[in-house]
């Protein structure tokens, strides 16, 4: 047979589905020729919350001649294992939004903080903590960083400003003390008057009352929020992707029918969450098991009556809609999982090389 197309629902109509919003008619199926019945792909129509087989509250959904079942032809897959391309491992990996964010908000907020954690003074919330005495002193030089003050009309209050001091310490024998301290706005002049705070026992650390040692505060470091925010997305995508992987190379398809649906309102002005549960039976099981699935999208697929499903014969629990694994991709006339374009994956490379270079240029900067 000719090549089946397949695609994730974030690619669905774009390949060639006849999915439409709710409201439109229902067109064909994606994947069939013309004339056939194809996988039972679609927009929704059902109520909120019907239950039960083919639950859907549309008329006509049953075929182009009325009265006639449509049933899903059930595409061909090659014999495990299947042999998955480079170019699929790495489209399913990184191609999909959830990957792309988690790496690009990784990358950034790693470049961030290699720029930001060497310059930030962390020792000021435990230094002046406790034991600390204050002294006169007097403003020897100042300097305004270039790189935060592009010209005159740079506002005052961002202007970052470097201020050498010096002080007498609150221990009349001790020897007078220059020290530098940092501030953003608040501008001081060479021989203003300042007040000074500094260690007891080791008056070298000092700082100007209400600024700190290094060019960026402690709370600088709360850069480290966006890698971790990084590392929360992306490791759940990771998780699907390996998922996504084993089933394309060692999943068996079998009918999903279509149990139920539940819309929950979005608070925010959102399009609504479908929540969606099919059933399937996997071969040589005697009860079907439940699969849920839950998408933003309003090309819905529950109009079925039945779709494909992909689980593991060895863990048939695991299981996804074939539709809804991470694509596009097609299958060819072999029943092996194919891009769909193998330019693709070369556009899933973009943000992760272009990430990994900005950590690079922030590490080597941060330690020259």
């Amino acid at each position: 047979m000719g090549e089946l197309l397949l695609a994730s629902q974030a690619s669905f109509e774009g390949l060639g589905g006849h999915g439409h919003a709710p409201g439109q008619e229902r067109g064909g199926n994606v994947g069939a020729p013309q004339g056939q019945p194809g996988l039972g792909l679609g927009p929704s129509q059902d109520a909120p919350g019907r239950r039960g087989p083919g639950a859907r509250a549309t008329p006509g959904l049953s075929s182009a001649r009325e009265g006639t079942a449509l049933l899903p032809r059930l595409p061909h897959l090659a014999s495990p294992p299947r042999t998955l391309s480079r170019d699929l491992r790495i489209q399913v990996y990184l191609g999909g939004p959830k990957a792309q964010i988690g790496l690009a908000l990784l990358g950034l907020g790693l470049a961030l903080f290699l720029a930001v954690a060497p310059r930030t003074d962390v020792s000021s919330l435990w230094h002046f903590a406790g034991n600390v005495a204050t002294a006169g002193g007097t403003v020897v030089a100042t300097h305004r960083v270039p790189a935060l003050q592009p010209g005159d009309r740079w506002p005052r209050a961002l202007t970052l400003q470097e201020i050498r001091f010096s002080f007498q310490p609150a221990s009349p024998e001790a020897p007078s003390v220059e020290a530098t301290a940092w501030w953003i706005g608040g501008f001081r002049d060479p021989g203003d008057s300042v007040t000074v705070e500094h260690l007891l026992d080791r008056p070298e650390i000092a700082r100007l009352h209400g600024t700190w040692r290094s060019p960026f505060p402690p709370w600088a470091l709360l850069t480290v929020l966006l890698p971790i925010a990084g590392v929360w997305i992306l490791v759940p995508a990771v998780r699907e992707a390996r998922l996504a992987l084993r089933l394309m190379r060692q999943g068996a398809v079998t009918r999903g029918e279509f149990w139920a649906r539940d819309d929950v309102p979005s608070p925010i002005g959102l399009p609504p969450l479908h929540h969606l549960e099919y059933r399937y039976t996997p071969e040589g099981a005697e009860e079907p098991l439940a699969l849920q699935w839950s998408t933003h999208s309003p090309l819905v697929l529950s109009d079925g009556p039945e779709t494909p499903v992909i689980y593991d014969p060895e863990a048939p629990a695991e299981a996804r809609l074939l539709v809804t694994l991470p694509g596009p991709f097609r299958l060819d006339e072999d029943g092996h999982f194919q891009p769909l374009e193998p330019a693709t994956s070369r556009r899933a490379l973009v943000l992760p090389i272009l990430s990994a270079l900005l950590v690079l240029v922030a590490g080597v900067t941060a330690f020259l």
